[in-house]
């Protein structure tokens, strides 16, 4: 084999040896691998051992040879390209019937090092004519040969049928469970042959026979036209078929007539109602399916706001990600919504993304950075190694990227004050030392300001209860936080068991916890043991929230997920609460919304809760943490003790505190929080009695985008400019911005600029001069050394 690059030069050559067996009518094959092969234009010349050649084949365009064996010759140009969308286990084959290069045609197909290709039929070469005259015998009229020249997939029209016309791929994306229809081309078809499709990369196939049974819960094939030269066959896969990516093979008379080489791809139908996937809303299927711009709420649940999220599920990325992670599932198990939702959350973690809590993002992006799936997959994808880094919004609009892809509905949900159970028991218990100090070491549980997951709308005829086999929305989870059956993977679990308190699989424990768990808080005493001194069972699970349908606001999903709090039914569904002894003295702590830069100003309200003729001497500690938004500590930043009076007759005492700008100036550049709390003694030398605890975080300032809200396709549209006030004492540095609108913006990153004090910087950005139609939303994130990533959003109309 002598290797020609594009110029006709021969850059390598291999030495063919081995014996070659008779496999099939005297005809063989071996196998040689060949490194260094040029992936552009080339050439391939086979030469026999007199250094004649024998054949000069190239692809990609016709090579002339300037050197070598095939000097002065034009190459054979492969009638097929090994493109972007083909499967690394194919490769270009002959296939037909005959015992010559000419009898055979080029597909691609998966490879068959070393053996007879799928679809290449052997036979001898023709015998001797006989010596002797024969007397002719009147031979019978010869069956028309079937010949398939061409098969279009009609992509164009099935995909405006399937709703996956939205897909920027160049190929045939169908749903299961719903017709579609192609043209067979050639001459003397017929309805006798069967159909096979072969899922990637595994050689499994469906077969079907092209007959006249018409059966929407079975995979079918019907001649819908016929003529002697064309057939339109209209075909319907099981919508209990596998998704993923298959190639199409024709047979007739038991063997291969025509492969297809475009791949097609099937998805999960939530348009079918006998899919489990079904979904028998269209404003639902609009927004969980095909929306592709999306809000996910950050904060805590008195200060909170959404971002804007691009999730992009139609970009070709996003598909070749979804059908690369489907690779690492079963071909039988791909069938089911249930096992591919909850593997696809062990392999985000495991695969796509890399989590990360530390503050320390040095190899990566921040969490904050991101604002859409589609730069996260499009570089999992050109790399196939894990992103860095990313924090649970990161995780979950990924995930509802990947689920949306392969046809499932989904929303993100943002969960406020969630629960981290690590010990099954539903309760999250804290523990402190006698003046107040966290115990580190037997404290295990913790609550996060907010952890954003995913529903996913299924059916679930895997439970036992017929109650759970209809569509309803299942609570799935991609961020890595504790091992199910070994790994981290989180879901599916029916949010109608998690609010009834049905224990079912998969994960409801740990699910119905970050809810509905009660908050236990325990304060060592004297003798060695902890004293229970404070249970909450309504500080969790706050304010589920997710984007509302059709529009660019909030829903709030709370009672979705459970009862109201304090509800006799909220309470038979824990079924499992902890007492404790009255309480002397109870409180509250208030603090106004309050902008960073402003100092913080904290009052703490106590009373006694039993009549007092005179004021009671009482002590407090006051103490401040600067927390993760995942309720773990990064630094103290206050602990004052101070001696109280406690009025009579039930009056409140007002006790108040200020934190200054310098004591949290620090800590405003990674999406931290202030855990307030303050230990409450019966007198000034007792034990603590109570624990009032408060979570607080500033308010971010926001970038301010001015650009018009309605927008011609195409022209001068104006511009888009961006401000952005710096609210702190001290100047800003390292301050980037950077904008990005789908269809209206190209994602445009500024050089690194300084904000003094106080002021104002307006960046000028250009809009795209075509512009795609429609709602499009245009993001804007301002990022600095001393603030995390701020962003905000405005929604414009493209007419």
């Amino acid at each position: 084999l002598h290797l020609y690059n594009s110029q006709g030069r021969v850059y390598d050559k291999l030495t063919l040896s081995g014996l070659i067996s008779n496999l099939k009518s005297g005809f063989g094959m071996l196998f040689f691998p060949v490194k260094g092969l040029i992936d552009s234009s080339g050439g391939v010349a086979l030469v026999d051992n007199k250094l004649k050649l024998v054949q000069f084949l190239s692809y990609d365009k016709v090579i002339v040879g300037v050197e070598g064996p095939a000097g002065g010759f034009s190459s054979e140009l492969l009638p097929l390209q090994e493109g972007f969308w083909n499967n690394v286990e194919n490769s270009l084959q002959l296939v037909g019937k005959g015992n010559c290069y000419e009898d055979f045609t080029w597909v691609i197909q998966n490879r068959s090092n070393g053996t007879i290709n799928k679809g290449q039929t052997f036979v001898p070469n023709s015998q001797p004519q006989p010596t002797q005259p024969v007397k002719p015998v009147d031979q019978p009229k010869p069956t028309p040969v079937t010949t398939i020249t061409s098969v279009d997939l009609q992509s164009t029209l099935n995909r405006n049928a399937h709703n996956t016309s939205k897909y920027n791929a160049e190929m045939l994306i169908i749903r299961r469970g719903q017709p579609f229809s192609f043209v067979v081309n050639g001459r003397n078809l017929s309805s006798k042959m069967n159909l096979v499709f072969n899922i990637q990369p595994e050689q499994e196939r469906i077969e079907i026979r092209v007959s006249d049974v018409k059966d929407p819960q079975i995979s079918y094939a019907n001649v819908t036209k016929q003529a002697d030269n064309f057939l339109e066959i209209t075909v319907c896969l099981s919508p209990a078929t596998p998704i993923g990516q298959y190639s199409l093979d024709v047979i007739v008379n038991d063997e291969i007539s025509y492969s297809v080489t475009e791949p097609i791809v099937i998805l999960f139908n939530p348009w079918s109602k006998y899919d489990t996937v079904f979904l028998d809303n269209e404003d639902w299927r609009q927004e969980y399916v095909m929306n592709e711009q999306g809000l996910i709420w950050r904060g805590t649940s008195e200060s909170n706001s959404p971002a804007a999220w691009n999730y992009g599920q139609f970009q070709v990325k996003c598909l070749l990600c979804a059908l690369s992670l489907l690779e690492n599932i079963s071909v039988g198990e791909r069938a089911d919504p249930v096992i591919v939702s909850r593997k696809f959350t062990l392999l985000e973690a495991d695969k796509v993304l890399v989590g990360n809590w530390s503050g320390n993002y040095e190899g990566g992006a921040s969490p904050t950075s991101w604002t859409g799936s589609k730069e996260i997959l499009t570089q999992y994808y050109q790399t196939r190694r894990p992103v860095k880094f990313a924090q649970c919004w990161v995780f979950a609009g990924t995930l509802c990227t990947l689920l949306r892809t392969v046809g499932i509905a989904t929303r993100p949900v943002t969960n406020f004050e969630s629960a981290h159970d690590t010990n099954e028991n539903r309760r999250v218990d804290k523990y402190y030392s006698g003046d107040g100090k966290l115990d580190d070491d037997k404290t295990n549980d913790s609550i996060w300001n907010f952890h954003v997951w995913n529903d996913a709308w299924f059916a679930r005829p895997d439970l036992a209860d017929p109650k759970y086999h209809g569509g309803g929305w299942q609570a799935v989870d991609a961020t890595p936080q504790e091992q199910s059956e070994g790994e981290y993977q989180t879901g599916p679990c029916p949010l109608i068991a998690i609010k009834n308190g049905d224990r079912v699989k998969y994960d409801w424990t740990f699910i119905y916890a970050e809810v509905n768990a009660d908050v236990n808080h325990y304060v060592k005493s004297k003798d060695g043991d902890y004293k229970v001194v404070s249970i909450k069972t309504d500080a969790v699970g706050l304010s589920l929230s997710t984007k509302a349908v059709g529009k660019m606001d909030l829903e709030d999903v709370t009672l979705q997920y459970k009862y109201k709090e304090g509800t006799k039914e909220e309470r038979e569904s824990f079924a499992n609460e902890e007492k404790r002894t009255d309480l002397l003295i109870e409180g509250r702590i208030s603090v106004p919304s309050v902008e960073a830069g402003d100092p913080i100003p904290i009052d703490v309200y106590l009373k006694s809760t039993s009549p007092l003729d005179t004021k009671k001497q009482s002590k407090i500690v006051f103490q401040v943490t600067v927390i993760y938004y995942t309720g773990k500590p990064r630094a103290d930043l206050m602990n004052i003790t101070k001696e109280i009076d406690i009025p009579p007759n039930g009056e409140e005492g007002v006790y108040s505190f200020v934190i200054e700008e310098k004591d949290y100036l620090p800590y405003l550049n990674d999406n931290h929080h202030l855990d307030i709390r303050v230990l409450v003694y019966s007198d000034t030398d007792a034990e603590v009695d109570t624990m009032i605890i408060k979570r607080f975080s500033l308010n971010d300032p926001v970038p301010i985008i001015d650009i018009p809200q309605e927008l011609p396709r195409s022209g001068d549209g104006g511009k888009l400019v961006v401000s952005f006030t710096n609210p702190l004492s001290i100047p800003l540095t390292n301050v980037v911005f950077t904008v990005e609108g789908s269809g209206v913006t190209s994602r445009s990153r500024l050089p690194p600029q300084t904000i003094g004090p106080k002021e104002t910087l307006k960046q000028v950005f250009d809009l795209k001069e075509e512009r795609k139609p429609g709602s499009r939303n245009v993001k804007a994130m301002v990022s600095s050394k001393e603030l995390e990533t701020v962003q905000s959003f405005t929604t414009v109309e493209v007419l």
